[in-house]
């Protein structure tokens, strides 16, 4: 499968390993999470109020899909990323750092 990206008017083609990929987009308000292998499975929308961390919201999506598997995950973070950490433009209090998550994997 061919997938086309597009952000601020470039484009990329990526070729589709056909791996299992944890996604999610992480908003002030809301997260979505998805399982995706061509398609889109395991979707769930959680209200951000409801978790003192992002950990703990993963925590409990990976506790809803248990026994799914994937290999690697994509996060869309409503916030700016450097030196591989993130801090929410509208939930300051939630840091998601690449060094976290590797401990929750």
């Amino acid at each position: 499968m061919r997938i086309v990206a597009s952000r601020a008017g470039r484009k990329t083609i990526l070729n589709w390993s056909g791996k299992v990929i944890l996604v999610a987009d992480i908003g002030g308000t809301k997260t979505l999470l998805a399982l995706a292998d061509g398609t889109l499975r395991a979707q769930r929308r959680h209200e951000n109020d409801t978790y003192p961390t992002f950990i703990a919201l993963l925590d409990d999506y990976l506790e809803q899909v248990r026994g799914e598997r994937f290999e690697s995950a994509c996060l869309a973070v409503a916030g700016p990323v450097e030196a591989r950490t993130s801090r929410l433009t509208n939930r300051v209090q939630w840091v998601l750092s690449e060094e976290a998550l590797y401990a929750q994997a």
